[in-house]
């Protein structure tokens, strides 16, 4: 099977992406790793953060690590109240989103049903066990610079305008330039109910593999990094419990975007009839629009650019981050 933008790094293996170097342990402060860890969270270095949370757990292993003398918590404790802190329970589930992805990127993919299988436009679905819905692959290549695509991504509020069936979509929450929190309604043909997601997104740079990421899923809970979770009783709420999309410059004229996502709509059950009209009248229309949008940018998403300038520039140093500056 050809596989549109591997052929130029077949072997991408999720230990590149984790492994710092191995270097010898030396003692660490807790309270100090902590906050580094922390620090680079909330600076959008997520591998970095990733890679000294590693790094503090070997040295808890090997006893290497020196807690703060508190009587009312044991080290376990205070290990263990980090690792459920609301950062670190996201920044480990990005991480699990990338080892899937990676591992189904690396795979031959014949567990995949093949809806549309071109060079340069393909989608595949499947019914994976222990998972309601289904896992949609999706990959396209488009004519046009990688910015133009996070471009588009970013602008949360004009989804509404170009992806099928949405009746609303907003920004909702911040708390960094690339973790964001996103609001979508779908209304869908009777006699499907409006559905509703809020998606928890964070924006990765793979240096190693040349590529931009974007990991995405629903959120569970009632609030999200101190915002509040409204769900509409009218609607359906939306899971999707993985996703991610992944993108990276072929050459200087040419750009290819890969997603893979698990959605449960919360259906008794999914007929093939449904698939099929889901997969043109939304993923394929998706695509296609997509795709228009990113070789003939239009004009109200440059305004956007100058209107955010430093939100824009920072997107702007990660995608030069993986890229030729003659890519761009």
């Amino acid at each position: 099977m050809e596989r549109t933008g591997l052929e130029q790094n077949p072997e991408l293996q999720e230990e590149e992406i984790f492994n710092d170097e191995q270097k010898a342990m030396e003692p660490i402060n807790f309270e100090a790793s902590k906050q580094d860890i922390l620090k680079l969270f909330y600076e959008d270095e997520p591998i970095q953060a990733y890679n000294l949370f590693k790094k503090l757990k070997q040295c808890i292993e090997q006893d290497l690590v020196q807690f703060n003398d508190d009587q009312s918590e044991t080290p376990e404790q205070q290990m263990d109240k980090f690792e459920q802190s609301e950062e670190m329970v996201a920044l480990k589930k990005d991480f699990l989103i990338i080892e899937y992805f990676m591992k189904e990127l690396n795979s031959d993919m014949s567990s995949w049903t093949r809806h549309t299988d071109k060079p340069d436009f393909k989608i595949y679905y499947r019914q994976e066990q222990g998972f309601k819905g289904l896992t949609l692959y999706l990959e396209v290549e488009f004519k046009s610079p990688l910015m133009n695509l996070f471009t588009i991504l970013a602008e949360v509020d004009l989804f509404q305008k170009w992806i099928p069936f949405t009746a609303k979509s907003e920004l909702k929450g911040s708390v960094s330039h690339l973790r964001k929190l996103a609001y979508l309604k779908q209304n869908f043909p009777f006699p499907m109910s409006a559905r509703e997601v809020y998606l928890s997104a964070c924006g990765i740079a793979l240096e190693d593999q040349k590529a931009c990421i974007l990991t995405l899923s629903s959120v569970e809970k009632d609030s999200w990094f101190g915002t509040s979770i409204q769900r509409d009783p009218k609607c359906v709420y939306m899971d999707i419990h993985k996703a991610f999309i992944y993108a990276k410059a072929l050459d200087k004229n040419t750009s290819v975007l890969k997603m893979i996502q698990n959605v449960d709509p919360h259906l008794d059950y999914i007929p093939q009839a449904l698939i099929n009209f889901g997969m043109k009248n939304l993923i394929g229309v998706f695509i296609g629009q997509i795709r228009k949008r990113c070789e003939n940018l239009p004009e109200e998403y440059l305004k956007l650019m100058e209107e955010k300038k430093e939100f824009y520039d920072e997107i702007y140093r990660k995608v030069c981050a993986v890229s030729q500056e003659s890519v761009l």
